[in-house]
């Protein structure tokens, strides 16, 4: 039985399918360790309940980030959240920072911007 000739163009591909691997595995492992969460504000309408500004903690989506990651581009501390269906000008932290004033220390709080406090008086004025 003839052994496999091993010729330089083969281990060519052998390295590059390594570092291809490596590349894809690494930028998964970064993305999904970088906890960073972050808050959002945006006005809420609801049939039964005036309406409110709300404001939640919410991990960055995985798919944009790893992409953006893969291809070399900056993805941390980016808004890279897309519209969710229902929520009325929805402000992202990394995009507005001016909606997370610090209390002490590490503590924060989350207000409206003045666009999202109007638009609520605005909505509430136009269910009366």
């Amino acid at each position: 039985m003839r052994r496999p000739r091993i010729t330089v163009g083969g281990v060519m591909c052998v390295v590059i399918g390594f570092g291809v691997a490596l590349d894809l595995t690494l930028a998964t492992i970064r993305v999904s360790s970088a906890k960073e969460y972050h808050s959002h504000t945006w006005v809420h309408v609801k049939a039964g309940k005036p309406f409110t500004t709300l404001a939640v903690a919410e991990q960055p989506p995985f798919w944009p980030r790893y992409w953006r990651c893969l291809l070399g581009r900056p993805w941390k501390s980016l808004p890279l959240c897309p519209q969710v269906k229902g929520r009325l000008l929805d402000m992202c932290e990394f995009a507005h920072p001016e909606i997370c004033k610090p209390v002490g220390g590490e503590r924060h709080e989350i207000h409206p911007t003045q666009s999202q406090i109007d638009l609520e008086r605005r909505l509430r004025n136009q269910s009366r």
